[in-house]
């Protein structure tokens, strides 16, 4: 069975992946492009090791939106066929809902493999190509590493939102989104008013979610493939 839905998967995801795995691969080799040689250069340690520094920091958020966007283009796939039949083939299937459900999602998080792939290629390639000022490393395995664990979040949040009917995710994300503008608001107003010290919810909600433990932690950890 998992031979099958991994077939049928694989259909509906090779197209919308294809330029995914060409910009994961291609995004290592652009990042390094804009360093400067230090090739005959008189003194090319420590004001290099920082213009080094400074020109990776330039596409450092490109690193986790690309990943985070490969697991949310999976994700999506994966359940394209199920939306336009209304997710009526898989009470043709001799499994249950949940097991179904099961094999789609390892299906796609095998796919992720692939971009992941052409990451550490890329990463591994672009290193290889430039001259490193004395004082700084490389490190593509970890960066790799780091990418494969954002698309697996970008994929497992998508996923769920995407497993239902496509107004059951809308209603839910617009219910999201109400409760963090107006439960800000509210919150802001009350702290204001009634207890006299200021707490603002969405600052405080991302700062939750974004710093160690949170589930955002992987996408605004450290991102760079050169550092100290």
């Amino acid at each position: 069975m998992f031979r099958e839905i991994l077939r049928v998967q694989w259909k509906a995801t090779r197209w919308p992946l294809l330029p995914f795995i060409a910009a994961a691969f291609g995004l290592p080799l652009l990042a390094v492009s804009r360093m400067p040689k230090l090739t005959g250069r008189a003194d090319p340690l420590a004001p290099m090791a920082e213009v080094v520094l400074t020109q990776m920091q330039v596409l450092l958020p490109l690193f986790p939106l690309l990943a985070f966007l490969v697991g949310v283009a999976t994700a999506l796939s994966a359940w394209a066929w199920d939306h336009q039949v209304e997710h009526v083939y898989p009470l043709s299937l001799p499994v249950k809902r949940d097991r179904y459900v099961a094999l789609k999602a390892a299906a796609g998080a095998l796919f992720l493999l692939a971009p992941t792939a052409a990451f550490w290629a890329g990463s591994h390639i672009a290193v290889a190509v430039v001259e490193l000022p004395s004082g700084l490393r490389a490190y593509p395995d970890w960066l790799t590493f780091r990418f494969l664990l954002a698309s697996l979040f970008g994929f497992a949040l998508l996923f769920a939102f995407a497993a239902g009917t496509m107004r059951t995710a809308v209603a839910t994300l617009a219910g999201l989104v109400l409760l963090l503008v107006f439960g800000s608001l509210a919150t802001d107003y009350l702290s204001a008013n009634l207890t006299g010290f200021n707490f603002h919810l969405t600052p405080w909600l991302w700062d939750a979610l974004s710093s160690w433990p949170g589930p955002f932690h992987v996408l605004t950890g450290n991102w760079m493939l050169i550092d100290v």
